[in-house]
């Protein structure tokens, strides 16, 4: 009957069960098995989350720097590049160009207003002594901006409040290039960022201390680097002084958040 089957339909659904999540340690597992399995077939593990087939390793097929080539992915790079620049477009997309972050609005009604403010922007203005305005004046390099987007430089019609100051966006700048970098089988170069404008040593040494837990318990490594100046006829390599950090495949990056975690402390308590 009706009321049979309802019934038999209901219990049935009462008694059907969710898929049991994996465990801490299950999930640890198959990540470690997963890197060492694509590693034995060929694949890097060049980030955290991303592998690529290497290619056969002949003259051929060799890069510049004579490692042999592989098909990372090219547009995900760009965001672990030092200095990376890029424009992204839609909710909540995050566009870095000349070292100045902006998110657009996450809310759909927050961005539909926004993008109505910029049509009456540029509509309005039309100052050509403002830079980063339709038709106004250059870029820090001197160069015409034309029809360049309004929040790509401050303006007099502004709100500041919408802006960090100069010194936070200099550190959540390091915070995001450390994280992205950590991420890397490459590591962190900590000499770029001991001559960096915006950084120096001190920023290094907070990032070591902040990196010596990876080294007692083995997750990562401190390895010297080397530097490459050419010459008109000759070619010569010194040694940098404080070289590059990175964690260990796979154990390293499994405990990635707690050791960045670690660091973000250390640069943070430079400014208390």
């Amino acid at each position: 009957s009706d009321s049979t089957s309802s019934s038999s339909s209901s219990s049935s659904h009462h008694h059907r069960r969710r898929p049991t999540l994996p465990t801490a340690e299950d999930c640890a597992f198959m990540y470690s098995y997963a890197s060492g399995y694509l590693r034995s077939r060929g694949y890097e593990h060049y980030e955290i989350s991303s592998y690529a087939l290497k290619t056969s390793n002949d003259g051929d097929n060799d890069n510049k720097n004579g490692r042999p080539m592989s098909h990372r992915s090219k547009h995900n790079q760009i965001y672990w590049q030092y200095d990376g620049q890029w424009y992204a477009i839609g909710l909540g997309a995050t566009s870095n160009v000349n070292g100045v972050r902006f998110a657009r609005p996450r809310a759909l009604s927050d961005y539909i207003s926004w993008t109505e403010g910029l049509v009456l922007q540029q509509l309005n203005d039309t100052d050509p002594s403002i830079p980063g305005q339709v038709g106004g004046a250059g870029d820090d390099d001197g160069d015409v901006i034309k029809n360049a987007p309004p929040w790509r430089s401050k303006d007099t019609n502004a709100n500041d409040d919408d802006y960090l100051t100069e010194e936070e966006e200099t550190n959540d700048n390091l915070l995001d290039i450390v994280m992205t970098r950590l991420r890397t089988s490459e590591g962190l170069n900590l000499d770029w960022i001991a001559v960096h404008e915006r950084y120096g040593e001190k920023h290094v040494d907070a990032i070591l201390r902040g990196f010596e837990l990876a080294l007692e318990l083995e997750l990562g490594a401190r390895e010297e680097v080397e530097a490459t100046t050419t010459a008109t006829t000759t070619t010569s390599t010194r040694r940098v002084k404080y070289g590059c950090i990175r964690l260990n495949d796979p154990k390293g990056f499994l405990f990635s958040n707690n050791i960045i975690s670690n660091i973000f402390v250390e640069l943070e308590d430079m400014d208390s």
